[in-house]
C-alpha cells in the first residue's frame, strides 16, 4: 500500500510534475509561481506546442475531497486568465474519489466545463494516482522507496 499520510504538500506536487510528465510525453511541467502568490486555481502548468494551449494542474494534498472543494477549484481556475489559455484542466488529489459523493459531480463539471469552455476537465484521486503508480516502477521507488515499488507495481 502507498503510505500518502507520509507526504508533504511538495513531495505530492512533485509526484504530480513527474506523474504529469509521463502521462503527456514530451512535456515539462513548471511550477505556477509560489506558494502563496494567487495562482488562478494552478500550481502546474504545461504548454503543448501542438496545439498552443496550456494543460493545467491543481494540487490538494487532502485526506478529503467533497463537491464544495471540486466547485472551489474549478470556479477559481475558470474565473483566471489560464482558463481561456487551457484545453486541459486536471485536480490532483490525494483523497479518495471513487465514491458516489464526489465521482457524479465530477462527471457534471466534466461536461459542463467542456460544453461551455472546450476544456477537458480530469480528476486525478488517489486510485487513478494509484493505478498511474503500478505502471512506473521507477517513480514509484523514488517517492516511496524500493521494497514498496517492488511489492505495489506491476511493471518494472
Amino acid at each position: 500500500e502507498i503510505p500518502w499520510n507520509s507526504f508533504d504538500w511538495k513531495l505530492f506536487q512533485n509526484l504530480c510534475i513527474s506523474l504529469a510528465e509521463e502521462v503527456f510525453p514530451g512535456t515539462l511541467f513548471d511550477e505556477y509561481l509560489k506558494q502563496g502568490a494567487p495562482q488562478e486555481g494552478i500550481d502546474l502548468l504545461s504548454l503543448r506546442k501542438e496545439s498552443g494551449k496550456f494543460v493545467t494542474i491543481q494540487c490538494k494534498r487532502v485526506k478529503n475531497f467533497d463537491e464544495p472543494a471540486l466547485k472551489k477549484i474549478i470556479e477559481t481556475f475558470l474565473a483566471g486568465e489560464f482558463a481561456e489559455r487551457s484545453d486541459r484542466f486536471i485536480i490532483a488529489v490525494s483523497a479518495e474519489t471513487h465514491h458516489k459523493d464526489i465521482q457524479l459531480p465530477i462527471y457534471d463539471w466534466k461536461n459542463k466545463v467542456y460544453e461551455e469552455r472546450k476544456i477537458e476537465l480530469e480528476v486525478w484521486g488517489r486510485e487513478d494516482l494509484e493505478k498511474h503508480l503500478q505502471k512506473h516502477w521507477s517513480l514509484t521507488e523514488y517517492f516511496f522507496g524500493k521494497a514498496i515499488a517492488d511489492s505495489y507495481c506491476i511493471l518494472q
